[in-house]
């Protein structure tokens, strides 16, 4: 059994509906799809495709101007398409998005644009896999692709105008168990967050409360945890993580023009970086397992908020079962850690 449900305005005014030049296509086949289509507005278009398969629903709902919207639950192989949900939310005027579940069953995709000139894209390859997508201002971008993996999750939440986010999730061997989670969270204009997850149980967040940030977090293994946190203009944090059970969390706050770089090659190594000022600057570089690395640049304890400008640490090591701590009050401080080898350890504290 099939169903197709047409709002009624569409149904009972369609000359009107005609004059209006909204246009909506469903293309079904298999067993008890749903596709449901309501447009309200002008030169809307709304497609669905549901190829083979069963049970598969699909919601549209456009209000505005020009907006488009497009479901595909389908695939090379049909009959795995299957108990999919898909739902576009669209208001304002020249919005687009792009819902595709393919050859997998289960998943769920929901976008939600409010504004004008959004664009919001999710293709899941798999079974599982859940992307969430809200938008709430203009000309804001989104993108979520999960490619042959299963169990992922993926929200992005963009308030502004301009701002970019990209989330991608894949597998590193076949047949991996999958299970990525990813939270983007955006508030203010012009920010970029992107994210690549490949492996299992990978689990990314970002977090930017300001203007013109750029997050990158790049996850390669199993089991990696990142987190980044940028809460004033212009900042900028890359996270690449190379292996399993690592660890980095990057804080960026009180003033601008922060950036902080953390690269981990190896196993359940460990890197936080606290920078509390402007235009200070951290690297960290740790190849091998077991590596500790804790740097902060400013201090906003309760007691003392002191706050760091033009710093610059760097932690560069190449060995197993290293700690490096940096802590740096005041400005223009200058640290470099090099270690080679297995279980040192180095503290550099410096104030002015």
């Amino acid at each position: 059994m099939k169903k197709v449900v047409l709002s009624a305005a569409a149904l009972m005014f369609g000359a009107f509906a005609f004059a209006q030049q909204n246009n909506s296509d469903i293309e079904q086949s298999g067993t008890s799809n749903e596709a449901e289509v309501t447009q309200s507005g002008n030169i809307n278009d709304s497609d669905v495709f549901q190829q083979g398969g069963g049970e598969n629903e699909a919601y549209a709902t456009q209000s505005g101007d020009n907006n488009t919207s497009d479901i595909q639950q389908a695939g090379s192989q049909p009959y795995k398409v299957k108990n999919n949900l898909a739902t576009i939310v669209q208001t304002g005027d020249n919005n687009k998005s792009f819902a595709r579940s393919q050859d997998g069953e289960f998943n769920v995709i929901t976008t939600t644009s409010v504004g004008h000139d959004n664009n919001a894209y999710v293709k899941q390859i798999g079974s599982r896999n859940e992307s969430i997508i809200d938008q709430q201002g203009d000309d804001n971008v989104a993108r979520s692709t999960v490619t042959f993996s299963n169990d992922n999750l993926s929200t992005i939440l963009q308030t502004g105008n301009g701002n970019v986010s990209k989330t991608a999730q894949s597998y590193l061997v076949r047949g991996d168990v999958g299970g990525n989670t990813s939270t983007v969270t955006v508030n203010g204009d012009d920010n970029e967050a992107y994210t690549n997850q490949t492996g299992t149980r990978n689990k990314s967040i970002m977090k930017q409360d300001a203007n013109e940030n750029l997050s990158d977090t790049d996850q390669v293994g199993d089991n990696n945890y990142a987190k980044t946190t940028q809460l004033e203009d212009s900042s900028e944090s890359f996270i690449t993580q190379t292996g399993d059970g690592n660890s980095a969390t990057v804080r960026q706050y009180a003033n601008d023009s922060n950036w902080s770089d953390v690269d981990q090659m190896g196993d359940n190594n460990k890197a936080n970086v606290d920078q509390f000022g402007g235009n200070n600057m951290s690297t960290i570089l740790s190849t091998g397992d077991g590596n500790i690395n804790v740097v902060n640049q400013g201090d906003q304890s309760i007691s003392n908020q002191a706050r760091s400008f033009d710093s610059t640490s760097s932690i560069i090591q190449l060995g197993n079962m290293n700690k490096g701590t940096v802590h740096q009050l005041g400005n223009s401080q200058i640290s470099t850690v090099n270690q080679t080898g297995n279980m040192n350890t180095a503290n550099v504290t410096q104030s002015n």
